[in-house]
């Protein structure tokens, strides 16, 4: 093969006799435009050169060969119909549906990888090799199915994308179809056989083959290890921005090794290195970007699109609230703006709605039961549902006579439509949003492989063919360029940096095919089939990325979480580049010194007034908060801020918890004596504690199906009957004492607060003092998270400070922990001898292990008095500075978008 410049070959493929192939289209672009400039500059009139991608030169030949037909080409496949992807799929699907001896939880993923190891097979010219003896369950399946789509490709005379090689190289070698007389060919990279045997026919047919070589430049080469993925996406991005500030004229390239997890960093990245003024609302948003992504993602991910996929599966059947929340926000649904308020509104009923999943028609009642201002939301939900409920009586069973009726549905719903004082759609939204109503016109393809479609099927293969579509917002000349590592291959940029560079992603991890034998992948190193093969690729990799600009800069993290990495072994050895200035921090440091700025502390809210004790709300909640941080409980108590709960299916522990409280109070009411629990068998002790849960369990009102509710009812019955039996059965081990209060009302007084709660249970020992017992499902329970100061769990101390000043002897404080696998008493008391288990504490700090000092109950009591107290004191005085306890105090707190500690956290 031999080599020839760029400039010579594209002056050639002006004619018609010759073509230039390339490995991608970004490469095609690369090569037109460099040809454009050239001409320009030497103001001469030119033609385009004949440039097309390699796989779409090969359709277009493909298209040539319906011509053999009518002129008797006497070759099997001439003039087979070439299905798309998405028909190939369905085919697919259909071929599993049909497979009644396999058993899959997900049918249409299955088919996907039975396609995609059927076109290995065919790639690598697999198809007639015999198989092993031994198969595994998966490729037995696969076999079966294989056969099923292969039977129906030959009767139909279709063609599936991955067999076009194998039948161009014969139409090439055996028929007249017309080839040109010189190709010339760049990047490409890892052909497969069968597409190396199109080259090969060529060159039979007397072809000439040349590559094309691109100018190259030996590259500074060297590697940065960031502390952490975020680290290194801001120091890449960073880069950019002095290498930019150093030349506004360079052209810079990122490759993303990852993209998949690092493409959406990465864009926040960028704007925060290149963009500050944008990210602070300093500049207009219709501003030119100083980056482009070339990378394309699948459409359906694309926030526009979701919307209308969700729509469509919103007429067809409820969606979880989650989503439908999403949907009535949506600022692509007409009326956003003038409705905004009542759609939040709304959105908030939806997510507190009793109801895991919601339907239009609840929707639509939520809002009317509260009377919310959004008639212009409900108006077009209702014209909606009325054409989607009409297109369904038509009994439509083609796709194609679906697909008209569906953009209309999305039009009624108000699906990108603008009205005065809507946001108007930025052009990658409507590129988007136009590219996803042209894919939905690539659905009536499925009608040549599937007879009948209902609603459901409609909007499931709508949503494959939008998740199958890879889209990509039209490009620009931008001076940074993102892209794939087989985009940057060939390029030519002033600077490169290369993120992802660890041992995890190069080489790429081996990950065979599961539907094909093992031993026939490391055969024919197949794409990650082996070490070896990945490990050779990575090499490549680096060496065609080495040339590509100048300078280039690969870089890895060191650690994400509590996982080391090390980098790749490609580059190990390449000279450490330093870390760069953080440029955002530099940007804003110089505007708040252009500023008027004035300082707010904010860690304390008003006091509340007066100096007489007030009824406080939370309970133990407020001091369980204040201790923990104070802003907790300020904004929880104070600003009333919370929060949604989310609903369940079935039932949640918090249901579970209420259950197990009412049973326990209702047996305790009937059997007030030690003495009467120790009397009663095992038995008949399982029966009244199975009546108790079933009483508990009728006595909460439910709004849920009967049958379901049954089923809860039993399900409660199940789990709580073996746990309440085993702690009942440690009861009767205890010291003989008397029930006295279940489930009763306490008022306690601490400092200026005045709380009223709720004691699970006050037991009275002979001795006339009391055990104080708590009931938790909770495994999370510890007698040091009552230990000052700032107790995290603080309800227990509470009630024995208030026992304690009302003249009561508190002899013991427990939790009754009720979870499965642990049922036993966790607490501290004065006597061993009222309960085994319950701890003593330590009477000699210096005697205690280190870091295992408990105090005992006796000096806890003073000093629970005094650190409730000040606690009450700060809420009292409006505390309110976010100082968390520790790191667990942030770990389960819904507050942090208020409180934005992450984001003070961050450095400036």
């Amino acid at each position: 093969m031999t080599v020839v410049t760029y400039a010579d070959a594209l002056r050639h493929a002006q004619s018609a006799n010759a073509v230039v192939l390339t490995g991608n289209n970004r490469l095609r672009r690369r090569l037109l435009g460099d040809w454009e400039q050239q001409q320009q500059a030497e103001q001469s009139v030119w033609q385009t050169p004949n440039v097309q991608a390699f796989r779409a030169w090969m359709r277009s030949l493909w298209e040539l060969s319906m011509a053999g037909v009518l002129a008797n080409w006497q070759h099997p496949q001439a003039g087979a119909l070439l299905l798309s992807n998405e028909q190939a799929e369905r085919l697919w699907l259909q071929a599993v549906k049909a497979d009644s001896a396999t058993v899959l939880v997900n049918q249409a993923a299955a088919a996907r990888a039975g396609h995609r190891a059927w076109q290995l097979l065919e790639q690598w010219q697999l198809r007639q090799r015999q198989w092993p003896h031994y198969c595994s369950a998966d490729m037995t399946a696969f076999q079966g199915w294989r056969q099923r789509v292969e039977n129906r490709l030959q009767q139909e005379h279709w063609v599936d994308s991955a067999e076009l090689p194998a039948l161009l190289a014969s139409l090439i070698a055996e028929t007249q179809i017309k080839i040109p007389e010189t190709v010339y060919v760049l990047g490409l990279q890892h052909l497969t056989p069968t597409e190396e045997q199109v080259l090969a026919a060529l060159e039979s047919r007397g072809c000439q083959i040349s590559s094309l070589a691109l100018p190259t430049q030996a590259a500074r080469q060297s590697l940065f290890a960031a502390a952490s993925p975020s680290e290194e996406l801001q120091q890449a991005a960073t880069w950019a921005r002095h290498k930019l500030d150093q030349n506004s004229s360079a052209q810079l390239a990122i490759v993303l090794l990852n993209a998949a997890q690092q493409q959406a960093p990465m864009r926040d990245a960028l704007m925060r290195a290149l963009h500050p003024d944008r990210v602070w609302g300093q500049a207009e948003t219709g501003d030119r970007l100083a980056f482009n992504f070339s990378l394309g993602a699948a459409l359906s991910k694309q926030p526009v699109v979701q919307l209308g996929l969700q729509l469509l599966q919103w007429l067809n059947h409820a969606l979880p609230v989650e989503q439908v929340a999403v949907i009535v926000q949506s600022p692509w649904l007409q009326g956003s703006h003038a409705e905004h308020e009542a759609r939040a509104q709304l959105a908030r009923l939806i997510l507190e709605n009793d109801q895991p999943q919601c339907s239009i028609e609840r929707a639509r009642y939520l809002a009317t039961k509260r009377n919310l201002p959004c008639m212009g939301l409900l108006q077009q939900l209702d014209a909606a549902r009325e054409a989607w409920q009409t297109l369904k009586e038509s009994f439509p069973e083609r796709a194609a006579d679906w697909l008209a009726p569906l953009a209309q549905c999305l039009n009624e719903a108000g699906w990108v439509q603008r009205q005065e004082g809507d946001i108007a759609l930025d052009s990658e939204t409507w590129q988007a949003a136009q590219h996803f109503s042209s894919t939905l016109n690539k659905v009536a393809e499925l009608d040549l492989v599937t007879a009948k479609f209902n609603g459901r099927d409609i909007v499931a293969a709508v949503q494959q063919a939008a998740e199958n579509t890879i889209y990509q917002a039209q490009g620009s000349d931008a001076p940074v360029q993102v892209l794939g590592p087989l985009e940057a291959i060939g390029q030519n940029f002033d600077a490169l940096w290369v993120v992802g560079a660890n041992d995890e992603t190069l080489p790429t991890p081996v990950r065979p095919d599961p539907y094909i034998p093992r031993e026939w992948q490391r055969e024919l190193a197949m794409p990650r089939a082996s070490v070896a093969r990945e490990q050779e690729w990575a090499q490549q990799l680096v060496q065609q990325l080495s040339v590509t600009a100048n300078e280039v800069c690969f870089s890895y993290f060191a650690a994400d979480g509590d996982n080391p990495y090390r980098p790749a072994q490609a580059v190990s050895k390449l000279p450490v580049a330093e870390p760069l200035a953080d440029m955002q921090g530099q940007w804003l440091q110089g505007l708040a010194q252009s500023l008027d700025l004035e300082s707010v502390d904010d860690s304390m809210a008003p006091a509340i007034p007066g100096t007489h004790p007030v009824n406080a709300p939370g309970g133990s909640k407020l001091f369980e908060d204040q201790a923990a941080c104070a802003f907790r409980a300020f904004a929880h108590w104070r600003l009333r801020a919370k929060a949604i709960q989310l609903p369940e299916w079935g039932m949640d522990a918090q249901e579970l918890g209420i259950c197990l409280h009412k049973a326990l109070q209702l047996f305790w009411d009937e059997h007030q004596h030690h003495s009467v629990l120790s009397e009663l068998e095992d038995a008949e002790l399982g029966l009244r504690v199975r009546a108790a849960i079933a009483k508990a369990a009728e006595s909460r009102p439910s709004t849920m199906d009967a049958k379901l509710n049954t089923a809860l009812q039993a399900l409660q019955q199940a789990i709580l009957q073996p746990l309440i039996v085993e702690w009942l059965q440690l009861e009767k081990t205890r010291a003989p004492f008397r029930n006295v209060k279940t489930e009763q009302s306490l008022q306690v007084a601490i400092g200026r607060l005045r709380l009223d709660m709720q004691v699970d249970r006050i037991d009275q020992l002979e001795d006339d003092s009391v055990v104080v017992v708590d009931y938790k499902t909770s495994r999370r329970l510890s007698v040091a998270a009552w230990n000052p100061p700032r107790p995290e769990q603080p309800q227990l101390p509470l009630y024995a400070v208030q026992l304690s000043s009302n003249k009561q002897a508190v002899a013991a404080v427990m939790f009754a922990q009720l979870a499965p696998g642990s049922v036993q008493p966790v607490g501290l008391t004065n006597d061993e001898s009222i309960m085994a288990g319950l701890q003593l504490g330590d009477f000699d700090e210096a005697a205690a292990k280190p870091g295992k000092y408990q105090p005992p109950l006796q000096q806890l009591l003073p000093e629970w008095t005094e650190e409730l107290t000040e606690l009450a004191e700060q809420f009292a005085e409006g505390h309110a500075e976010v100082m968390p306890k520790d790191a667990s105090s942030c770990a389960y707190c819904d507050l942090k978008p208020l409180c934005r500690i992450d984001f003070a956290e961050q450095p400036a």
